[in-house]
Parts: structure tokens; C-alpha cells; sequence
């Protein structure tokens, strides 16, 4: 089951990017976490013209159920959280890898 587990900080102050980066690779390399694996792929996002704010996307690719918080995603929020306002949550994907999107057609009726 592939699921998308997502940190949202909203800050007053720029989050460096380069001690963040290297925050999340020492997380990944723990060795106290990896009972419940290694993610997928970790990628860090800012909101257009504000550097303050972040959004980290841990992406984990799960036999069993996503449903808990994972324990790296639980490090961050207790390392970001002095930082301002932060939302925590998990995202599960529907549908299957091979489902392809077909083609949305809007119609307009005026």
C-alpha cells in the first residue's frame, strides 16, 4: 500500500534548507528506526515567494496498513514544532499503480 505521510510547518522565520536536508538524512539513517523500514522517498516543498514555509513529504511504500504516524515523522514535528504551527498527517493512495487517469473533460453550461 503506498501511502504519503506529510509534515506542514507554518513559520515567521526561513527554515534552512541545507541543515534541513541533513536533518532528514541523519532521521533515515537511524538505526533505531528502521523497525518499520525505510521510506520511499522524502522530498521537502516551499510555498511559492514564502521560504518560511515547508512541507515535508515522506512517501513509504507498506505491506500492511498506513495508518500510524511513523516514528521519523514523529522526530521532525518534535524538532520543527519550536518553529511555528505544524500539521501532521497521513495520506493513503486509492486505486492501484497500474489505474491511469483518463482524461477530464469539463463542460460549462452557460
Amino acid at each position: 500500500m503506498r501511502c504519503i505521510e506529510i509534515i506542514t510547518l507554518r513559520s515567521t522565520r526561513a527554515v534552512c534548507e541545507s541543515v534541513l536536508t541533513e536533518f532528514l538524512r541523519h532521521q533515515v539513517q537511524d538505526d533505531e528506526l528502521q523497525a518499520e523500514g525505510k521510506p520511499a522517498d522524502i522530498k521537502i516543498y516551499t510555498q511559492a515567494g514564502m521560504n518560511s514555509d515547508i512541507s515535508i513529504h515522506i512517501h513509504w511504500d507498506k505491506s500492511g496498513k498506513c495508518v500510524n504516524k511513523s516514528s521519523i515523522g514523529f522526530n521532525i514535528v518534535q524538532e520543527l514544532k519550536c518553529l511555528g504551527l505544524i500539521s501532521h498527517s497521513i495520506w493513503i493512495e486509492k486505486g492501484s499503480k497500474s489505474t491511469e487517469l483518463k482524461k477530464v473533460e469539463f463542460q460549462t453550461t452557460l
